[in-house]
């Protein structure tokens, strides 16, 4: 009983630590291609439980892959805004130069255009491009920008945003997940490594 509680709290803790560092490095891309490979490890993660454990806790494992792909989408894409919360800096910029993205939605009707911009920032701290969304600017206009000094995140118009409660509630809820999850399936696999409990789990099938 001990160890399969010890292994499965270490399993949980080790399982949230990953995702975690994961969304932490993923949200610096695509956010596209974070949250697909979010949802290609949460199946690989399935599969494997479902190898491990067998028919008889593949539910579990499967649940789990659930639990893995929401934390990491929603960790993914809210990482950015939890950046700039946990670290930005609030600068006055110099906007430079514009350029514009034209979306096409169904139909080929035109949705935005959306604007992004460089940047001339005193004290020339690293930073990313201005994300300025639907907002255009002018060249030349001095506008309050908060950036991220380790030029991960975009920047992003005004004060430091904030992340919300939601999304800390989602995060939160997964991670006691992941460690109910890891401590049942880590004793529920012990106990049918026993041997009185295969012997009775044959009985049932008629096997001496």
């Amino acid at each position: 009983m001990v160890p399969s509680l010890a292994m499965g709290l270490a399993s949980g803790s080790l399982l949230i630590w990953s995702t975690t560092w994961y969304e932490q490095v993923a949200y610096a891309h695509d956010v596209r291609w974070a949250v697909l490979v979010a949802l290609c490890g949460g199946a690989a993660l399935g599969l494997a439980a479902w190898a491990v454990t067998g028919a008889e806790y593949s539910l579990i494992g499967w649940a789990m892959a659930l639990v893995v792909a929401v934390h990491v989408v929603t960790g993914t894409l809210t990482a950015e805004r939890q950046a700039l919360h946990d670290r930005g800096l609030e600068v006055t910029a110099t906007v430079r130069k514009e350029q514009v993205h034209r979306l096409s939605g169904s139909g080929g009707v035109e949705v935005g255009p959306t604007y992004t911009y460089d940047l001339a920032v005193r004290g020339d701290h690293p930073h990313r491009h201005l994300d300025a969304g639907t907002t255009r600017l002018t060249v030349g206009e001095r506008v309050l920008v908060t950036i991220d000094p380790d030029a991960r995140a975009p920047s992003r118009l005004g004060h430091r945003p904030d992340v919300g409660p939601i999304p800390a509630w989602i995060l939160g809820t997964c991670n006691v997940l992941f460690l109910l999850i890891t401590v049942g399936l880590s004793i529920g696999v012990g106990r049918s490594r026993r041997p009185g409990h295969q012997r009775a789990h044959s009985g049932t099938h008629g096997f001496p």
